[in-house]
């Protein structure tokens, strides 16, 4: 069963070198166009956010199929198999989401009031070029740039809602072999959560590690791997991203001694006694543990 997706197609033939799939991709890592086309009683603005939720869906719809093949041997059902796909399978679909992310990642390091500017500029150049003439009232101005700014924080919502999954974290676990399961997949996701709270600001930066991860680690409800990793991503970003909101530094330099005393410390602490033990494991933090005492 041969099996289209347009947002999966077109991020395949950017991983084959296509130069118009490459120019779309950056283009719409970048711009928001005011469409028309697709629901002319219901326009709305279509950037980035819109382009990656679609794909996320995309993968997980086609690992559900693929996952309904598998667990029905006897029924003479063929594999769900993507266009340019080589051997059908969730792995194959690693490379897409990895690009995915790196997209993903780029675009989250805007901060939000950059994202409203771009859909702002998106929406007067609609007005003046005739095409929507309701576009310059108040109301639906306010209605479409807060339909964009909802979608990009789904989006981010739904991708930390992955990156913390116990399930994807099971080598063992019925999602091991998704592609979002894969370890750089599963980093790329990571990097994006640390670059949409680095671009939130300070407040943001610190409502994710004070808030969430420190607390959430301490009582075991987040994935070794992902607390680590999202911690790691964090500096990365403040150094990096020359484009993060004044004060992004001061704030993860006092959130230092929280982050190595609540999140790292007691992860290697805890490696080291279960290497001297004998019960190692794949480092992931497949499944939730018993209390530290």
């Amino acid at each position: 069963m041969i099996v289209s997706n347009t947002t999966l197609d077109i991020l395949d033939r950017a991983l084959r070198g296509d130069h118009d799939a490459l120019t779309y991709l950056t283009n719409t890592a970048s711009i928001f166009i005011f469409d028309t086309a697709t629901d002319p009683s219901n326009p709305h603005v279509y950037g980035c956010w819109n382009f990656f939720n679609q794909t996320l869906t995309e993968v997980e719809r086609y690992e559900a199929q693929y996952g309904h093949y598998a667990h029905h041997p006897g029924e003479g059902l063929t594999p769900p198999h993507l266009q340019g796909q080589h051997r059908p399978g969730p792995a194959s679909l690693a490379p897409h989401v990895q690009l995915l992310t790196t997209l993903s990642r780029r675009a989250a390091r805007r901060p939000p009031a950059a994202d409203r500017a771009l859909v702002t500029t998106c929406l007067t150049n609609a007005s003046r070029s005739g095409a929507y003439n309701v576009v310059g009232s108040p109301d639906q101005h306010s209605r479409l740039l807060t339909s964009a700014m909802e979608t990009r924080e789904s989006l981010l919502g739904r991708i930390a809602a992955l990156a913390f999954d116990f399930a994807l974290h099971s080598p063992h676990g019925p999602s091991s072999t998704s592609a979002f399961a894969d370890p750089v997949s599963m980093e790329g996701l990571c990097t994006i959560v640390a670059a949409n709270a680095v671009s939130s600001g300070p407040e943001g930066l610190r409502h994710l590690v004070v808030d969430w991860i420190v607390p959430a680690s301490s009582a075991d409800q987040l994935p070794h791997f992902s607390s680590a990793a999202v911690c790691a991503h964090l500096a990365d970003e403040a150094m990096s991203n020359r484009g993060a909101p004044a004060g992004t530094s001061a704030a993860l330099q006092s959130l230092f001694d929280v982050v190595v005393s609540g999140v790292v410390g007691p992860l290697l602490a805890e490696a080291v006694r279960d290497s001297d033990s004998g019960n190692g494991s794949d480092g992931r933090g497949g499944a939730p543990r018993k209390k530290r005492g």
